[in-house]
């Protein structure tokens, strides 16, 4: 389905970006293909809101298993990060820094504390790159639905989708959104298999 002409417009910002920035996964698809990342168990959408707490903010289980599936932990962690990590709701469109780096760096220590004796290197050593990549595609995923006109997320207002799309692109950067042009020069260029990790990722 063609995007409205006024979508396109809204959506052209977003879009420069995500076009500049299409290499990201690369490094994933590449440890896939040749098989090096291990393939567990996982929850596959392991959100905050998919996570029971009790009345003393402990937590209990996790639910929506209809997403579970046999692939590699980098993702449930991605996932968590992007989550957990974001101050405001994903649809937010005022906040403009919405990266917690508190909360980041507890959720990373938790995750690596709990799973220490399973982590493979591989795993242990990029998961400030698969959170990176997780909170990009997610943005893709957002972003496309928008100029689709909303045929796969629910949503209540014309620019949700779009506004979804940016809160993923600014928790992936911990900029203020949109960027002006000399910031994407500093940004790793397409051609580059793994990008270093930006500011907001680094411990």
């Amino acid at each position: 389905m063609a995007a409205s002409p006024e979508r396109r417009q809204r959506a052209a910002p977003a879009g420069r970006f995500v076009n500049n920035h299409l290499a990201l996964p690369d490094q994933w698809l590449a440890w896939q293909a040749a098989g090096q990342l291990p393939c567990r168990i996982i929850h596959g959408d392991p959100k905050i809101s998919n996570v029971l707490f009790d009345q003393d903010n402990r937590g209990l289980c996790v639910i929506d298993l209809d997403t579970v599936t046999f692939a590699t932990l980098l993702y449930d962690f991605g996932d968590m990060a992007r989550s957990y990590s974001n101050k405001t709701t994903e649809d937010d469109a005022l906040m403009l820094s919405v990266f917690d780096a508190d909360m980041y760096r507890a959720v990373k220590q938790g995750f690596t504390t709990a799973l220490a004796r399973l982590l493979a290197p591989i795993e242990a050593d990029n998961l400030d790159y698969a959170a990176q990549t997780v909170i990009f595609i997610q943005a893709v995923r957002f972003l496309t639905d928008y100029l689709n006109e909303d045929v796969y997320y629910a949503t209540r207002y014309t620019t949700q989708s779009l506004d979804r799309a940016q809160n993923q692109l600014r928790l992936l950067t911990g900029r203020t959104y949109p960027f002006p042009a000399s910031w994407l020069v500093r940004f790793p260029p397409v051609k580059r298999l793994l990008p270093p990790v930006p500011a907001s990722f680094a411990d």
